[in-house]
């Protein structure tokens, strides 16, 4: 057998990755006032789109987040 490439799934079947993403989330949306546990953030955003997700934060604190804040959260993911 003559193999060129192997793929590994890594996206929460080696690592939980929604775990560090939404804590990640979490602790940045806190710094504008958006205050969450862990447990609804997994009801809340699992399986969401990113841009969902931040919607929802900036519906709940009543303004935009900052422009460089999907640049910030994807460099610390």
């Amino acid at each position: 057998m003559n193999t060129k490439c192997i793929i590994f799934d890594c996206d929460g079947v080696l690592v939980d990755t929604e775990k560090i993403g939404n804590g990640i989330l979490l602790e940045m949306a806190a710094e504008h006032g958006f205050e969450m546990n862990i447990e609804d953030a997994y009801r809340n955003f699992n399986g969401r789109n990113l841009k969902d997700c931040f919607r929802h934060i900036e519906e709940a604190i009543a303004k935009k987040l900052p422009e460089e804040f999907e640049n910030e959260y994807r460099k610390k993911l």
